[in-house]
């Protein structure tokens, strides 16, 4: 019995200090990006064209569309296709 509760205390340690870790992960990773807040957060690189997207509510239901806004014109090459 005691072995469990030693076992629960060093989880939960670790448990702590990973998230500590990801909320300075996440601004060492952003940092000179601009930030735009909204229903998920997400950090803009002008230099380099990337985003890096902040994904926090994992058990709330969400909706993402990727679409290929123009084409060739011609839906015959699949461009919709396995995206």
């Amino acid at each position: 019995m005691k072995k469990i509760y030693i076992l629960l205390i060093i989880l939960l340690s670790i448990s702590l200090v990973t998230k500590g870790q990801t909320i300075n992960d996440i601004d060492s990773k952003t940092q000179g990006f601009t930030k735009y807040a909204g229903y998920f957060n997400f950090y803009w690189d002008g230099k380099t064209g990337r985003i890096l997207l902040e994904v926090d509510k994992f058990n709330t239901e969400f909706l993402y569309v990727n679409s290929l806004p123009a084409g060739i014109g011609s839906n015959d090459l699949g461009l919709d296709r396995a995206r």
